[in-house]
C-alpha cells in the first residue's frame, strides 16, 4: 500500500488526518 503523503499526514493534526483517511477510503484509494 503506497502513502506518498505519509510525511505530509505526519504534521496534520489526528482528526484532519483520520477524515482524510476515511475520504480515501470512500474514493477507493485507501
Amino acid at each position: 500500500m503506497n502513502r506518498p503523503v505519509s510525511s505530509q499526514q505526519q504534521h496534520l493534526s489526528p482528526s484532519f488526518s483520520g477524515m482524510l483517511e476515511g475520504w480515501l477510503k470512500a474514493n477507493g484509494g485507501g
